[in-house]
């Protein structure tokens, strides 16, 4: 059997998330740090100063970049990551499904699994009815090239979530 995913790139996945969310509490704590240090400065400065209405306004600016950083970070950047280190995880230690099917087509249009961009691949194969074809999308990560098949090749599939694991490519 031929392995599409191996265990170092569930590893990637965790060390890529975890790259992520540590340069965001990096960031967290350097603007944490700085508006504590706004803030006592703030607190020492004498009564009716006119230093206070630039420290309103420097704090203020700080919180409001800092608060729209956060919005973007999460919705783009660690949305992704996470995403795909949950994919990963459930290949790692969820349930796998082993079928028969035989090769149809390759459809590179973008579809979404569990927030993962894929693309999917069409294999006939015998339903739960015998006698009664179906077709099924198995589906590949976008980042991920199509393995090679032929139209009518024989293949025995390892699917976790209708996401190709490993193949065995039979002779006809």
């Amino acid at each position: 059997m031929v392995e599409y995913y191996t265990h170092n790139e569930y590893m990637q996945a965790k060390k890529s998330r975890n790259l992520l969310l540590t340069i965001y509490l990096i960031s967290l704590a350097v603007v944490g740090l700085s508006v504590i240090g706004l803030l006592i400065y703030y607190i020492l400065l004498p009564y009716e100063s006119p230093n206070q209405l630039w420290v309103n306004i420097v704090i203020c600016s700080i919180t409001a970049v800092f608060l729209i950083y956060t919005y973007l970070y999460f919705t783009v950047v660690y949305k992704y990551a996470k995403s795909y280190y949950r994919l990963m995880e459930g290949i790692e230690v969820g349930l796998k499904e082993e079928i028969e099917a035989t090769f149809i087509s390759y459809d590179s249009e973008m579809q979404t699994k569990n927030g993962v961009e894929c693309k999917a691949m069409m294999f006939k194969t015998e339903g739960i009815k015998h006698g009664e074809d179906m077709v099924r999308k198995v589906l590949v990560p976008y980042k991920k090239a199509f393995p090679e098949f032929k139209e009518g090749d024989n293949l025995n599939l390892v699917l976790h979530a209708n996401i190709l694991l490993n193949y065995e490519i039979k002779n006809n």
